[in-house]
């Protein structure tokens, strides 16, 4: 009797522990990177849909630059999967760190355009970045898709089709904190400051070549400190542990009245007592036309 005690005590201790272990080869941080891959190489087709979670807020360049309150995947179906038809769509590189149950990525994808109408193919840079959660299996919050435009496109196009400068404080949504302090970076330009230091950290600019991981990344992101960026709006989202800030601005250029439309997506997580920037993204909206999208439901404008 005492020995079927025992062994029943033992039974039901093993029991416990293998319910509370990870299934064996269980790793988050390749979980959530196959997520991401799977969901590139599906980008003009229905299942993408499953990548991502019911209320994850899109930040494309054509979107415009507003969190849509549509449901994401309406508006991600009726305009940048549209523009993926026909593309060829592959991860080149990509950090992904997993912090409980929320991890955040950001890479590059290459991109080949396939004409329909010849054999004309054209090769293009896209930045990808954001927030993944685990919720019963992970799914992306949050993400941003940025096609790279180079400076002569981007100051030609402002001249064309830019607006002017803001002025005065930002306009802060959801979480009010978080946006204030991520306001903070601009009114008093410290993005070169305020980079985590206890985690490695990846940034890019809205150029091809702007693409820098570590202290490089802390490099790039002081580089634009030095530049006349009027924040129009920030609103800022907690998933967990970590925070995705949605930042639209202009970019005054020198001997133009009109400046580029820009839009940042930033990851952000607790470091000491405040928050610091893990993931910097910069976006052109309307990289493909001048037009800029308006209905009431999708419009990015900050005017």
């Amino acid at each position: 009797m005492s020995v079927q005690l025992t062994l029943k005590i033992t039974i039901g201790t093993l029991a416990t522990m293998l319910a509370a272990s990870p299934p064996v080869g269980a790793d988050p941080k390749a979980d959530v990177e196959a997520l991401v891959r799977r969901q590139i190489a599906s980008l003009d087709a229905p299942t993408v849909e499953a990548t991502f979670t019911a209320d994850a807020i899109i930040l494309a360049s054509e979107l415009g630059t507003k969190p849509p309150s549509r449901k994401p995947w309406e508006v991600y179906k009726r305009v940048f999967r549209n523009l993926m038809v026909g593309v060829d769509a592959k991860v080149d590189e990509l950090a992904v760190t997993v912090t409980d149950k929320a991890a955040w990525f950001h890479g590059t994808v290459a991109i080949t355009i396939n004409d329909s109408f010849g054999p004309r193919k054209e090769a293009r840079v896209m930045r990808i970045s954001g927030i993944a959660i685990d919720n019963g299996g992970w799914k992306i919050a949050a993400e941003v898709f940025s096609m790279a435009v180079d400076d002569k496109t981007l100051f030609a196009d402002a001249k064309k089709f830019g607006v002017r400068p803001t002025t005065g404080a930002p306009m802060v949504t959801g979480d009010a904190g978080l946006g204030a302090i991520v306001a903070g970076w601009f009114a008093k330009p410290q993005l070169g400051k305020t980079a985590s230091t206890t985690a490695a950290v990846v940034a890019n600019g809205t150029a091809p070549a702007e693409y820098q991981t570590g202290v490089a990344a802390i490099k790039l992101a002081a580089s634009w400190d030095a530049l006349k960026l009027r924040v129009t709006t920030v609103d800022a989202r907690v998933h967990g542990a970590l925070g995705f800030v949605t930042v639209t601005a202009t970019l005054t250029i020198k001997g133009q009245k009109l400046g580029a439309r820009l839009v940042l997506g930033a990851i952000v997580a607790k470091d000491g007592a405040g928050w610091r920037w893990l993931s910097l993204d910069w976006a052109v909206p309307n990289w493909d036309t001048p037009s800029w999208p308006h209905d009431a439901e999708t419009s990015g404008s900050p005017d």
